[in-house]
């Protein structure tokens, strides 16, 4: 190996595991070299091991994520992986002029993917303009037979109730939809424990708030839970724009409570809210909403109030049977702008000693164009003789057939519920 490297220079760029690599590489080498022709030195980012007769050197040189970031100490121990991470994607020359002459260069860099999330950067450190955006832990889904779904239709108890979602009752045939589990890149996600969610949520109140969407969710929530409590033991009970499902052993509650809009609106009713006519938003009036649940030990917000899925023009989820598997695939109403306000908000609120958390499940839902409700639904009115001829017309690529994609937004909210 070192008269292969004889005059050459070996750089392993990027954070502490590659660090490990280099050091590896050294012990690997320095036994076969005489103490007084080797040396380690330490310059600010670089760190070279020489080799005098053979005018060589191996280096480790500290950039975290390749390119520029808040993490960029001149001191490799000074870097502030506590702190919420900034990339400049486009601005790799900072670090690069130090190792463009070099022979071998070795990349690793695996703070990435640990982390969930970190910032992007369009822009210079330095600018007064900085204009940030939000990257998510990327991830696949996995077809599994084996262990999905986590509970079958119809020994959900209350599907009755949700005839909206139940697509096998409303005459759906194919199944493979109820098999497929995200799996992120960088870890696993915990298997949802019913019971032992049901003991973290004893004595407590864990209220989803939003329109039909994460009605979607509390109902998938009550399915994975109620398998695993007496029937005398749990009962569901709508009370105008309030659905409860109490466990009376665990004296716990998960509500819906019907907020489309979050502030009020004239949508308001949880029955007769007419989406299909103009919205109206008293955008500063929550309080009307908030009293209903002020003192919820957990709350979960949804709002999706925006467009429908789909693809070209005249093109939706009718027929759709499997998952589009290309990975970083978007769907096409993406708002980089809402999710900044989103997160403006947030961190207004982390200010003033609340914290808040957003889980970000757009991406891994876009995915699944094969699991929407689509036509296996039970609808509010008759179905028309040209829907009937044109069943295209009035699919659903709104809601979700549970059991499905919301199951996996819970195991996200069980895991975040757990960790934290």
């Amino acid at each position: 190996m070192l008269e292969r490297l004889r005059n050459k220079r070996l750089v392993f760029v990027g954070d502490s595991i590659t660090r490990n690599q280099w050091a590896s590489m050294v012990c690997l080498l320095d036994s076969s070299i005489s103490p007084v022709l080797k040396s380690v030195t330490a310059n600010r980012s670089i760190t070279a091991f020489k080799i005098k007769d053979y005018n060589a050197s191996i280096e480790h040189y500290w950039a975290p994520y390749l390119v520029e970031s808040n993490s960029d100490s001149d001191h490799p121990m000074n870097h502030r992986f506590s702190q919420e991470q900034i990339l400049g994607v486009h601005a790799i020359e900072k670090h690069a002029r130090h190792w463009t002459n070099a022979d071998i260069l070795v990349f690793n860099s695996h703070r990435w993917w640990r982390r969930p999330k970190v910032k992007v950067l369009w822009g210079s450190f330095e600018s007064p303009d900085r204009n940030y955006e939000e990257m998510e832990t990327r991830g696949k889904w996995v077809y599994d037979e084996k262990a999905y779904p986590l509970y079958k239709e119809n020994h959900c108890s209350f599907i009755d109730m949700f005839n909206g979602i139940a697509c096998e009752r409303a005459g759906r045939m194919d199944s493979k939809y109820q098999h497929w589990r995200w799996q992120p890149h960088d870890c696993d996600l915990p298997r949802f424990n019913a019971k032992a969610m049901l003991e973290r949520l004893r004595g407590k109140r864990l209220v989803f708030v939003g329109d039909s969407i994460v009605r979607n969710q509390w109902a998938s929530m009550v399915c994975l839970l109620e398998s695993s409590i007496s029937p005398d033991l749990k009962s569901v009970t709508p009370n105008g724009s309030i659905t409860t499902f109490k466990i009376k052993d665990y004296n716990a509650s998960i509500e819906h409570y019907w907020s489309p809009y979050l502030v009020e609106s004239n949508s308001d009713n949880p029955v007769n809210h007419p989406f299909s006519q103009e919205q109206i938003l008293g955008v500063h009036a929550i309080e009307k909403h908030a009293r209903h649940w002020t003192n919820a030990d957990i709350l979960v917000f949804n709002s999706h109030r925006g467009e429908d899925w789909g693809k070209a023009k005249g093109e939706n989820c009718f027929n759709e049977t499997e998952p589009i598997l290309k990975e970083g695939y978007h769907g096409r109403d993406l708002y980089p702008g809402l999710r900044r306000m989103v997160e403006n908000a947030i961190n207004g609120l982390k200010r003033k000693g609340l914290t808040v958390q957003m889980i970000d499940i757009t991406q891994l839902s876009d995915y699944r164009k094969d699991a929407h409700t689509s036509i296996y639904r039970k609808m509010w009115g008759r179905i028309t003789k040209e829907q009937i001829a044109n069943p295209k017309s009035h699919a659903d690529c709104l809601h979700w057939c549970i059991p499905g994609v919301p199951d996996t937004w819970n195991e996200l909210l069980y895991a975040y519920i757990f960790h934290f």
